[in-house]
């Protein structure tokens, strides 16, 4: 019967979710203009509110009609409680009213699942601070769509800003606040903020702050699902040059949860768990390519291993950073067959000391380069087949070097009729469009818009 209500749906929505979290065993009826259609925009709604026995009402009324108040719903609600009311306000509700809730409906809202806006699950929409960012590690991080668009949050990468407490306090970042891009070719690429250091975000992005009865992390899951990025194309269009959208044209995004927070919260936390390990993966990550750098540095810059060979050659070290009891504790930590293979004396070259035995020279001395070409993209039987395609937007992230999959995929006739090559798993490839410079190392046989260097 609440088609017969004259209020938009989905603040029904929220008043039906306030009358079952609050007063879930009573009756509550609607009366008034807005069910006999003589409302107009600014109209108050009238409820009542009748217990299961038709006493009047405890704790829960109150807590109710709190809520109300404290909801987005933009007209003023007057909730009554029925055994309060004069005997001869009975007939008249009685003759011409809409059932709400109907009497012993706590549990009917299993599974149930509420549509709104994007708006509508937030308390605020704010832009952010118009500043420049700074690599002096004063004040707080700065958030920009940079750091969001790779969808991997490093906050070590993340530049400073100097800023005043009001500024701070205003555009601060706090656990569960998510952002999203405004403008750029990323525009609607969208961060979800855990437990953030001291940080405020650029005025490039929007900040979005949940409302108590919506799980951000959900919201957070929403704003990267094909629903949200569907709408996204859609208000975009042709915004070839410079795409951008306003907070509140990405806030009217239609939005769909279960109504139950706690069920929200239960999907949120099986997807944030499979984050969380990817992130964690991502440290180990960070953690082994930090190491690697040290090593190679350690044997094919500074040439450690070699210096500690020589100083347990020479009968009278003149090395004085490498003393024979630190060198003999080095060298014992190595693999002896990696020991091997350096020799055991510097010497001088145009570069400086080089070990022994080593040659001074430029990449192209020990690398075939290679070109891609593209097959025609007019051309169906070219694509869609199952070998991939590499182009500048496949590059993996800053904390990756392997590349598995790609966007797109092409067929051997698209190589055979093209000047494209099918290169082997193992073959270190360099961007040299776009992203001009990001090195990879490809995880598959592929072919695509590159530079290629085999060893």
């Amino acid at each position: 019967m609440t088609d017969r209500l004259h209020l938009p749906q989905r603040y029904t929505r929220i008043l039906e979710g306030l009358l079952r979290e609050h007063v879930p065993e009573a009756e509550v009826w609607a009366y008034g203009s807005r069910i006999t259609g003589e409302s107009h925009e600014g109209s108050d709604l009238d409820l009542v509110v009748r217990s299961p026995g038709l006493e009047p009402l405890g704790e829960g009324f109150f807590s109710l009609l709190q809520a109300i108040e404290e909801s987005n719903i933009p007209i003023l609600v007057q909730a009554h409680d029925w055994a309060r009311l004069p005997e001869s306000f009975h007939r008249e509700i009685e003759r011409k009213h809409v059932v709400l809730q109907d009497k012993g409906t706590k549990d009917t809202t299993d599974g149930e699942w509420i549509d709104c806006t994007l708006a509508d699950t937030c308390n605020a929409i704010d832009y952010g601070l118009t500043a420049s960012a700074s690599n002096s590690p004063l004040g707080p991080k700065f958030l920009r769509i940079t750091d969001i668009v790779s969808g991997q949050l490093n906050w070590n990468t993340v530049p400073h800003v100097e800023t005043d407490d009001e500024t701070l306090e205003k555009y601060q970042l706090c656990n569960g606040d998510i952002v999203i891009a405004r403008t750029g070719a990323s525009t609607g690429a969208s961060a979800y903020i855990n437990d953030p250091p001291d940080s405020v975000f650029a005025s490039y992005l929007v900040r979005l702050k949940a409302k108590p009865e919506f799980d951000s992390r959900f919201i957070g899951y929403y704003l990267k699902s094909t629903a949200f990025g569907n709408y996204m194309s859609g208000v975009l269009g042709d915004k070839s040059a410079q795409p951008n959208a306003s907070a509140s044209t990405m806030a009217a995004a239609p939005f769909s949860a279960p109504r139950d927070r706690t069920e929200q919260s239960a999907i949120a936390h099986v997807l944030g768990t499979l984050d969380d390990k990817i992130e964690l993966n991502r440290r180990m990550n960070e953690t082994l390519e930090e190491m690697a750098r040290a090593l190679f540095k350690s044997w094919f810059v500074d040439f450690d291993p070699v210096r500690a060979k020589a100083a347990l050659a020479s009968p009278h070290s003149d090395q004085s950073d490498w003393t024979k009891e630190r060198a003999r504790a080095y060298l014992d930590k190595m693999n002896k067959n990696i020991v091997d293979l350096f020799p055991d004396r510097l010497v001088d070259s145009e570069l400086g000391e080089i070990p022994e035995g080593w040659e001074v020279g430029v990449l192209d001395d020990a690398i075939e380069l290679l070109s891609g070409g593209t097959p025609r993209t007019s051309v169906a039987d070219y694509w869609d087949g199952d070998i991939p395609w590499y182009t500048p937007k496949d590059s993996p992230s800053l904390s990756d070097v392997f590349v598995l999959e790609t966007e797109r995929n092409i067929t051997q006739t698209g190589i055979d009729k093209s000047a494209a090559k099918l290169l082997p798993m193992g073959t270190t490839i360099i961007t040299a469009r776009g992203t001009v410079g990001r090195l990879a190392c490809l995880g598959v046989c592929a072919a695509g818009k590159f530079i290629s260097m085999d060893m």
